[in-house]
C-alpha cells in the first residue's frame, strides 16, 4: 500500500489539507455535498497509475471555515487556488461526485487550463430545482442544513448508531457492496467532522443556477467527459430518477468526447458498490487525456 502525503496548504488567508499518493497524471478526487462521502479503495487503485490528489474542502476536518455558505463556483475557486499554491502541473483530470458534479462541470469554464478530463459520478442534477417536488429533502434547504447541523453536533453515530448506519447504507445500494468499505463509510459520517462545509447545502439551489448559467455562457471545452449515472435509484422517486438521467444524458452531450455510462448494480454511493467502474472510467480518461494535442 502506498502511503500518502499530507500537508497543509495557504489559499489566500485560509489553509485547506490536501494529500497525494501515487505517481503519474494528477486525478483529483472530490467529495460529496459537505464533504460527505468517502473514495476507499479507488484512492489505492488508482493511485497504481496515476498521482491522486484528494483534500478537505473548507470546513471538513482540519481545512479553515469558508468565509460565507459555498456555491460550487467558491468550491471550484478554491480548487483552483489548491492546484497553484501547490504547484500541481496542469492540466488534471478532475472527479467530481454528487453536487461537486457541477463545481468539476463547471471549473474548466471558468479555469480552462486546468482541467484535462472529467468524470461525474452520479452528479447532482442542475435541473433539480426546475421541479421542487423531485428535490426531497432539498427542496427545503434550510431545514436539511438545521437538521445536518443537530446531527453533527449529537454526532451521526450516537444518533442512529454505526450497525443502523450501515443497513442504511446496504439497502440504499447496489448488491455488491465491500463490508470493510461500508464500515469504513460509515465510520466517516461519525468520524470526519463537516460542521463548517453545511453551508453547501443551504447554497444548492444557487449552485444548480449558477450551473446553468455558466453551460449557456460558454463554449465547453472538447475534454474526455464521463457521467456515471447510478442506475439504483432507492433513495428518490421514480420521476425524479427520471429527470436525473435526462440531465445527465445532456451533461455527457457537452462534449465531442462525452459518454453518458449507466451503471449497473450502482447507486448514489458508487465507490461502495461499484469502485471498479470509477477506476476503470479514469484509466480510460487518462489515456485519451493524453492523446490530445497540447494546448
Amino acid at each position: 500500500m502506498m502511503s500518502a502525503t499530507e500537508q497543509r496548504v495557504s489559499i489566500g488567508g485560509r489553509h485547506l489539507t490536501a494529500r497525494t499518493q501515487g505517481e503519474g497524471p494528477v486525478v483529483v478526487l472530490e467529495p460529496g455535498a459537505s464533504g460527505g462521502g468517502v473514495y476507499g479503495r479507488v484512492i489505492e487503485e488508482v493511485a497504481q497509475f496515476a498521482t491522486v490528489l484528494t483534500y478537505d474542502r473548507a470546513g471538513v476536518r482540519e481545512s479553515d471555515p469558508p468565509a460565507a455558505d459555498p456555491t460550487v463556483e467558491d468550491i471550484s475557486s478554491d480548487l483552483h487556488l489548491l492546484l497553484e499554491a501547490m504547484a500541481i502541473e496542469r492540466p488534471v483530470i478532475l472527479v467530481g461526485w454528487s453536487l461537486t458534479g457541477l463545481s468539476a462541470l463547471i471549473h474548466p469554464l471558468l479555469y480552462p487550463n486546468d482541467v484535462r478530463g472529467i468524470i461525474l459520478i452520479d452528479p447532482t442534477p442542475f435541473t433539480l430545482f426546475d421541479h421542487p417536488d423531485r428535490a426531497g429533502p432539498l427542496k427545503d434547504p434550510e431545514k436539511a442544513v438545521r437538521n445536518a447541523k443537530l446531527l453533527a453536533r449529537l454526532g451521526y453515530g450516537k444518533w442512529w448508531g454505526t450497525s443502523a448506519m450501515v443497513a442504511w447504507l446496504r439497502k440504499n445500494c447496489g448488491p455488491n457492496v465491500d463490508e470493510k468499505s461500508i464500515r469504513d463509510y460509515a465510520r466517516s459520517l461519525t468520524n470526519i467532522t463537516r460542521y463548517g462545509a453545511l453551508g453547501e447545502l443551504r447554497k444548492m439551489r444557487q449552485s444548480c443556477d449558477v450551473t446553468k448559467k455558466l453551460i449557456a455562457e460558454h463554449n465547453f471545452p472538447q475534454i474526455p467527459l464521463i457521467v456515471l449515472s447510478a442506475q439504483v435509484d432507492t433513495s428518490i422517486s421514480s420521476e425524479a430518477s427520471t429527470a436525473k438521467h435526462a440531465n445527465h444524458k445532456a451533461i455527457a452531450e457537452l462534449s465531442a468526447l462525452g459518454r453518458y455510462v449507466p451503471i449497473q448494480h450502482g447507486s448514489h454511493m458508487m465507490t461502495l458498490d461499484r469502485p471498479d467502474a470509477i477506476v476503470s472510467a479514469l484509466k480510460e480518461v487518462v489515456l485519451t487525456a493524453s492523446e490530445l494535442p497540447s494546448v
